[in-house]
């Protein structure tokens, strides 16, 4: 049985962008998906006028990228997620939790922190509310194989 948590969103730090991946527990382990990069958080700006103008250039550009993202999904084979690997050098697969620490974290806000860290990756990625149950259940299952 395959779980699924369709985006989540590495926050951007002070160097690198903020990124979204695909969580996917199968049979053969535990993959972590890069599909591109997200958008950070709104920004506001001082008056009215330039908030508006700045609202709206945000807004276009979560659209295109909201376009690349489902583009990016629409191509995942989940009959071969190996190949998709080959895709992103930002993607990671682990065939059991020996090869990596998983840890979940929900915050008083709702969002979870997700928490990765084993063979060449510390990640921590936000878990929108609507995936947690999904989250611990992969975690669940994940820490069984």
């Amino acid at each position: 049985m395959m779980l699924t948590i369709e985006r989540c969103v590495k926050p951007p730090g002070i160097i690198y962008a903020a990124r979204t991946y695909k969580l996917v527990l199968n049979d053969k382990g535990f993959y972590l998906l890069h599909l591109g990069r997200a958008m950070g958080p709104k920004v506001r700006a001082d008056n009215a006028m330039a908030d508006r103008i700045a609202q709206s250039m945000i807004s276009k550009m979560e659209k295109k990228m909201d376009q690349k993202l489902s583009k990016r999904e629409s191509d995942i084979d989940f009959q071969s997620l190996d190949s998709e690997l080959e895709k992103s050098s930002k993607s990671r697969y682990f065939r059991n939790s020996s090869e990596v620490e998983l840890n979940l974290k929900v915050m008083a806000t709702g969002l979870g922190k997700l928490k990765l860290k084993g063979k060449g990756v510390k990640l921590r990625l936000d878990i929108q509310p609507e995936d947690l149950a999904i989250a611990e259940e992969i975690l669940a299952r994940f820490s069984l194989e």
